[in-house]
């Protein structure tokens, strides 16, 4: 009798657990039911991602894969490989393909995002990349826009803004480089805003005129000097004026060594005997010619005559 009554009290609890479980789960399967019909009556909650994926999207990274969408967008876009002689050809690439990350790749995270489009660079523009994120413990955890931002300032025009104005006036069809006008056109406007001329002060049209007119054989190494000049300033944030210039400029013609100094750098040609003969006999007739004029012939030198400020603002 008393292995009977053990055996119905061990089949009461397990029938009471039996009950319990069963009621959870019936609880479960009306609240799932409700869950269900809630959804089906709100269009925006039908339409909203589930908790988990919306949590998961907020934390950075996403519970389902998007490598096929990866995989499928990086055999549509290019390697870009940079190229010193094209300075703005990534600016070109990423104008070109943009949309590509935003629009067809709209489903990606911005991790994601930014992992394609640092994937698309050529092994060694890569590394040229990577050596100038060195401060950026992860640059994939860098937004794609400002990843976008990062390598036009890696691989942009290096030029000073100086540099390229003087560049639009190299621009001629006769250089045979702009037959195609579309082309000529093209290239005229890329360069007006890439020297952003349309924000030019009156300093800044005083200093360009005042280099494109030194034109003469014996400017060219002060222009050198000069545009050399204006780039240090500019690189201190600094605003270079006509009349700074002009001071600059006076400064080179009256130090001999730094004017020697940036002429060409080359050797001098080495004077034949004879025409050093002739250059020892002209230099002695200039000797008699002085002696004979004596030092009352001697002509006072002109008054250093300074810029009148003034006279620009009229």
């Amino acid at each position: 009798m008393a292995n009977v009554e053990a055996m119905g009290d061990v089949l009461r609890g397990i029938l009471e657990q039996l009950a319990k479980s069963n009621e959870i789960s019936q609880a479960l399967i009306a609240e799932n039911r409700a869950l269900k019909e809630m959804h089906a009556a709100s269009p925006v909650l039908a339409a909203s991602p589930s908790t988990e994926m919306v949590r998961a999207q907020a934390g950075g990274h996403r519970t389902v894969s998007n490598a096929k969408l990866m995989g499928d967008l990086a055999r549509r876009l290019p390697k870009y490989a940079y190229s010193v002689t094209e300075p703005d050809s990534f600016k070109k690439w990423i104008g070109r393909y943009e949309l590509v990350f935003k629009e067809d790749g709209e489903n990606l995270s911005e991790r994601e995002r930014t992992r394609l489009l640092i994937g698309c660079l050529e092994e060694s523009t890569f590394q040229r990349f990577v050596d100038s994120q060195r401060d950026i413990e992860d640059i994939y955890n860098v937004t794609f826009d400002e990843t976008v931002k990062a390598l036009t300032k890696v691989f942009g025009n290096q030029s000073s803004l100086m540099v390229r104005r003087q560049a639009c006036l190299q621009i001629a069809r006769s250089s045979g480089l702009y037959e195609d006008p579309v082309e000529y056109t093209n290239k005229v406007g890329e360069a007006v805003v890439d020297a952003q001329l349309a924000k030019m002060s009156g300093d800044d049209w005083g200093v360009f005129v005042f280099l494109r007119g030194l034109d003469t054989s014996g400017d060219s190494a002060a222009k050198v000097y000069l545009m050399q000049y204006c780039e240090s300033v500019e690189k201190k944030g600094e605003t270079v004026t006509l009349s700074g210039i002009h001071d600059e400029w006076v400064r080179f013609l009256q130090l001999p060594n730094l004017h020697h100094k940036h002429l060409v750098n080359r050797k001098a040609p080495v004077k034949s005997r004879g025409s050093a003969l002739i250059a020892t006999v002209q230099d002695m007739k200039l000797k008699n010619v002085s002696r004979e004029k004596g030092p009352s012939s001697k002509r006072s030198l002109p008054k250093k005559r300074e810029p009148n400020p003034s006279k620009w603002m009229e």
